[in-house]
């Protein structure tokens, strides 16, 4: 299952990549993706991924990091159907309309966490 982690560090450091050369791009597109549906959808493949995370950390080389990773992506996940999509949709369009600047910043972080992921992976 190594091959899991490298393609969610190949996901995570383009998206991260791509939000750090061009937030609008990124933001428009995501502004024309989202809706209640795919808030679910999302939701659901978080739940999924955290529990692949957690069942497979131990063939990673940090298994403690990729639990962590797993715990979270799992609890978000959670978090989504508890919230509601309307509350969700609304977090979301909130954080999109933060400046070019707030978003660079987490897409350098985001990089950084897909490396580590890719890197878990290999």
């Amino acid at each position: 299952m190594r091959w899991l982690f490298i393609l969610v560090g190949f996901f995570v450091t383009g998206v991260g990549c791509t939000l750090l050369v061009s937030p609008l791009f990124l933001r428009d597109f995501l502004l024309r993706w989202l809706n209640e549906k795919t808030i679910y959808m999302a939701a659901g493949m978080r739940i999924v991924l955290g529990t692949l995370f957690i069942i497979f950390r131990r063939q990673t080389r940090f298994p403690t990091f990729i639990l962590v990773m797993g715990i979270l992506a799992l609890l978000s996940g959670l978090t989504i159907p508890l919230l509601g999509a309307e509350r969700a949709l609304s977090f979301v369009h909130w954080w999109l309309a933060q400046s070019a600047a707030v978003l660079r910043s987490w897409a350098i972080a985001a990089c950084l966490f897909g490396l580590l992921i890719l890197r878990a992976g290999l």
